[in-house]
């Protein structure tokens, strides 16, 4: 019994009978009124309520459902960004202007490639070459009008070159150098002067003209430069054909072929760079081919 429950019984017996029995009356009322109240929370183990259960049922209930329901990852992850890839082109279409005519050209040239392609299903050769009336190569006209027929093509071969005369081959020059401008690689033929005329360093023709244009010259089996042919410093390299080949003015088909089979390793701005950072880790006048192609 506590403290203050006898506290009250004491008092009940002093006072006198009629005093007592009001006191006891208001003892009482004042006990139930004051009687503390039990909340939920407060509920100890041995006294078991209703509100109990329904507070352990519903924490139950909740466990279960974030058992059941995984966490959603969000829809959009981060990912690192990749490096940047070439996309090659469904064909490598390599445009070439040849001096050959129209029937040395189907002869000589088209069985070259292919020959050099068989194994290369997405190289293909495109003749850009103009012919007069009689299947002659047309120079003024091909160069003139060869901006206009670059549709789809990845690069040119121009295999032919003259001595430079600015009265006929200015236009001609101008029309490379605005092929040149929009990043579509040039590869030329060193070339040899015409019937009659001389030959001459380089810098004095056509293709020297334009700048960042590949020229490529040819050497024979004794890796000297054909006699008649031009010649200078501005030459990249100057190609050994196989033997089959030497001396039919090949070494500049022989590296375009090569390039239309390498040319989605890079885009078209770097490979100039890459073929002059080549030659130069080589330490050789004459670099073949292959060194400018190793992966």
């Amino acid at each position: 019994m506590s403290i203050k429950s006898k506290l009250r019984i004491s008092i009940f017996f002093v006072l006198p009978p009629r005093v007592a029995v009001k006191s006891a009356f208001v003892v009482a009322t004042f006990a139930f009124l004051s009687f503390p109240t039990l909340k939920a929370d407060e509920v100890k183990p041995d006294q078991p309520s209703s509100s109990s259960s329904e507070v352990r049922t519903d924490f139950v209930k909740e466990t279960k459902d974030l058992v059941k329901e995984p966490v959603k990852e969000p829809s959009a992850q981060y990912k690192e960004p990749s490096a940047p890839t070439l996309r090659a082109p469904g064909k490598i279409v390599v445009g070439v202007v040849s001096s050959e005519s129209r029937a040395e050209f189907d002869s000589k040239i088209i069985p070259f490639f292919k020959d050099q392609w068989a194994n290369c299903s997405s190289c293909e050769l495109r003749n850009l070459s103009i012919y007069d009336e009689k299947g002659s190569f047309s120079e003024r006209l091909s160069l003139a009008q060869l901006e206009t027929a670059l549709d789809g093509v990845q690069f040119l071969l121009i295999n032919v070159n003259w001595r430079y005369k600015a009265d006929e081959h200015k236009a001609m020059a101008e029309n490379l150098k605005k092929i040149a401008a929009k990043n579509i690689i040039i590869v030329g033929a060193a070339g040899y002067p015409k019937e009659g005329e001389s030959s001459a360093p380089l810098s004095r023709t056509l293709l020297c003209q334009v700048p960042d244009l590949i020229i490529i010259g040819e050497i024979n089996e004794r890796e000297r430069l054909l006699g008649s042919s031009y010649f200078g410093p501005e030459m990249l390299t100057a190609i050994k054909p196989p033997r089959d080949y030497i001396g039919k003015g090949l070494g500049p088909s022989f590296f375009a072929a090569k390039l239309a089979q390498n040319y989605t390793r890079k885009l078209p701005v770097d490979w100039l760079a890459h073929f002059r950072n080549q030659k130069l880790k080589s330490r050789k006048i004459w670099p073949q081919v292959e060194e400018f192609f190793q992966r």
